[in-house]
């Protein structure tokens, strides 16, 4: 349930039934639960294309589970992934309009510029940097930021001679640019995303940024005194687990009445205005000073 709304469960297990479970000759629980893990193979997909891409290892990261539907699918694919936890916000629903709100304001300029990068980088490329540069900070003050409010980035695009795929790279605003750090930081960005470097390349620059920035006021979040108390459901329910393959018995919880301290040990759903936090058998969900959820994995959950 959520802002007032639920699902019709009748309608939705006549429609799975007669869709999907009688035509593949599965139950109404199998049939769901096979929905779903094709939701979250989705979405463990572009998580790991991304992390990829970004020459990250999600497994030395803590998933963040947002949005509606996110703390449903968080843990199952934290855990899939091998990251040591997943963290729910509080309003996971409503994360993407917070953070719309708080977000600075950005204006972003370009240039394509086709050169090699050189000892003659500066000279080239600062008069329309700081060309750039002076519509950002115009803009700003037309949308009203003071000057120190304002931060101006530069980066420039480059690549290897025959490469299709380019690396923006941040640059020094104050001072002459050197070729010899910027072409540093490149090597150092392509070992990352490539896993490899060629010392002896050549660098060429496809193309030059600047991004003026318009800081906002830094909201606060709210802490709150950690309390042990065992939280008291507000119901049970039979849920099915596809870590089971099974219904069973799962506490049902009120946000609301979960406060900073609070732990419990799944099955367990806890039911938000905006969401519902699916905690898996066995795993560990407690509520941390900020008022959010951290779920942990019981030995034995991990990666499966």
């Amino acid at each position: 349930m959520a802002g007032g709304c639920s699902l019709d469960i009748d309608l939705a297990c006549t429609t799975i039934e007669q869709r999907i479970a009688q035509p593949l000759g599965l139950s109404v629980d199998e049939a769901a639960a096979g929905i779903v893990t094709l939701v979250e193979e989705q979405l463990l997909q572009a998580v790991q294309k991304i992390s990829a891409e970004r020459g990250h290892d999600p497994r030395r990261f803590v998933l963040i589970a947002a949005g509606g539907a996110g703390p449903m699918h968080g843990a199952s694919i934290g855990r899939k992934l091998g990251s040591p936890m997943v963290y729910v916000p509080r309003l996971a629903g409503a994360f993407c309009a917070l953070g719309m709100l708080n977000a600075p304001i950005k204006h972003e300029y370009s240039r394509v510029v086709f050169g090699e990068l050189g000892s003659d980088t500066d000279t080239h490329l600062r008069p329309i940097l700081e060309r750039l540069a002076r519509h950002a900070t115009s803009q700003l003050g037309r949308d009203g930021f003071a000057a120190d409010a304002v931060e101006v980035i530069y980066e420039l695009e480059l690549r290897h001679p025959g490469q299709i795929g380019a690396i923006r790279i941040p640059i020094a605003r104050s001072g002459p640019l050197s070729s010899e750090v910027i072409a540093e930081a490149f090597r150092a960005a392509h070992k990352r995303f490539y896993g490899y470097i060629d010392p002896k390349a050549a660098i060429e620059i496809a193309a030059l940024f600047v991004v003026g920035i318009g800081r906002l006021p830094r909201f606060h979040l709210s802490r709150f005194p950690v309390k042990s108390a065992t939280p008291k459901p507000i119901g049970e329910r039979s849920v099915y687990f596809g870590q089971v393959r099974a219904r069973i018995p799962t506490q049902i919880y009120r946000g609301t009445d979960l406060t900073s301290g609070a732990e419990l040990r799944g099955p367990a759903v806890i039911e938000e205005t905006t969401t519902s936090v699916v905690v898996a058998p066995g795993d560990i969900c407690r509520v941390d000073v900020l008022g959010n959820y951290i779920i942990t994995f019981a030995e034995g959950n991990a990666r499966s």
